[in-house]
Parts: structure tokens; C-alpha cells; sequence
């Protein structure tokens, strides 16, 4: 059996992914003259992240991920990111490989809700 403390018991009942910080990356673009509606931000999970740095501590190089949502040239919204199973899996240790390719699909899944939330609105 598995004993859980209180504070991991809290972090097992959140989100599946938080947002941990955000930068306004388009905003930075303004002293080119060319400013864009871009953000970039730093999400995941204290326990997922734990999960593969207890094993591999580099990987908190990872950890949290970023992804950026910014227009394209024709006026759409696009989310762009780095594969987690990609980016982890450099470590050839397939314990933190295995945890992130449920990242893989939980990215997936959280940013195809916002995008369906987006678009029921």
C-alpha cells in the first residue's frame, strides 16, 4: 500500500495541468516594431513533474513545460509545443519516457478542451 501525505493527497485532487506563469512574448516584439499577440506559458503537474525528476533530475529542466498560443499571419490562434515524450525521452530512461507520454495525452486533451471551450463561447 501506498501512504500519501495530506499536501500530495491536495495536488492529486487538482487540475491535471496548471498554469504556472505566463510571458507576453508578442509584447517583447514591440521594440521590433512588429508586435504580435503571442504568450508563452509554463505549465504541468508538481506530481507528474516528481514523478520523472525522482528518477532522472535533469529532466526538471523540462518541468514545467512551455507552450506558446499566439495568431498566425491569417488571423488564427495556434498552440505550439514540444512533444513531452520528445523533450524527456532524451534520457533514455524509459520510467521517465513512460510518464512522458501520459503527458503527451494530457497536454492534448487540456488543450483540445480550451480549444473547444474557446469555441462553444
Amino acid at each position: 500500500m501506498v501512504r500519501t501525505t495530506a499536501p500530495e493527497r491536495k495536488l492529486e485532487r487538482g487540475p491535471e495541468l496548471s498554469i504556472f506563469n505566463s510571458r507576453d512574448h508578442g509584447g517583447l516584439l514591440q521594440i521590433t516594431g512588429l508586435p504580435r499577440k503571442a504568450a508563452q506559458y509554463a505549465i504541468g503537474n508538481p506530481l507528474t513533474a516528481t514523478r520523472m525528476t525522482q528518477h532522472q533530475l535533469a529532466a526538471s529542466l523540462y518541468a514545467p513545460l512551455r507552450v506558446v498560443l499566439y495568431e498566425n499571419e491569417a488571423g488564427h490562434a495556434v498552440f505550439e509545443y514540444d512533444r513531452p515524450s520528445s523533450l524527456f525521452g532524451q534520457f533514455g530512461d524509459e520510467r521517465v519516457t513512460a510518464v512522458a507520454r501520459e503527458l503527451d495525452a494530457s497536454l492534448e486533451r487540456v488543450l483540445g478542451q480550451a480549444v473547444h471551450s474557446k469555441e462553444e463561447r
